[in-house]
């Protein structure tokens, strides 16, 4: 496997200094063709926000990697590796375009889930906050029309194609998938 995550020793948080958080480059653990940070927050009491969460960051382009195997069984591995409860991959794009919309529908990356991404990954917690349902339930919702579904770290896995879509096609898929997991017809 071209990604050595799996087996390789997470980096130590820096020392952020008098700052609020510190990043520390990952590229070398992820492999030819991918780049990654990891953003550690400086903890004290802070609240029940995502915007307090430690996170990882990577940047590929999927027609340079082998995108089927990433999704399919290096991203499992590093969703255990950190203890995830939030994993998405989509294109860039999304944020630009869900920007405006995400911002005025409020909310938290701890409470909800705006737009579901062709591949992702909901911790327990999260699916219950987000959509007042379970793992196992959201699964059946969506079982036949994705290619994968594995539940890992207390959480559901999921990839509806482990082909990169167009950004049309993706963004299609992205509110098909919510539709079936919420049961109601989503605006965006």
């Amino acid at each position: 496997m071209p990604w050595g995550i799996g087996g390789a020793d997470i980096p130590e948080p820096p020392d952020p200094g008098s700052n609020l958080g510190a990043g520390i480059s990952i590229s070398k653990l992820l492999g030819k063709g991918i780049s990654g940070r990891v953003y550690y927050v400086y903890r004290r009491e802070l609240e029940d926000l995502g915007m307090h969460d430690d996170f990882l960051d990577m940047s590929f382009n999927p027609e340079k990697v082998d995108y089927k195997q990433l999704v399919c069984e290096v991203l499992p591995t590093i969703i255990i590796a950190f203890n995830a409860y939030f994993v998405e991959v989509g294109d860039t794009e999304f944020c630009h375009v869900d920007f405006d919309a995400e911002s005025a529908a409020g909310g938290d990356s701890r409470s909800r889930v705006y737009r579901i991404r062709p591949v992702f990954f909901l911790d327990n917690i999260l699916c219950d906050r987000a959509f007042g349902l379970q793992p196992d339930v959201i699964a059946r919702r969506i079982e036949n029309y994705v290619e994968k579904v594995m539940f890992i770290n207390n959480g559901i896995y999921t990839v509806a194609n482990s082909q990169p879509l167009r950004f049309e096609e993706a963004d299609k898929l992205c509110w098909e998938l919510k539709r079936m997991i919420t049961g109601t017809i989503t605006s965006h």
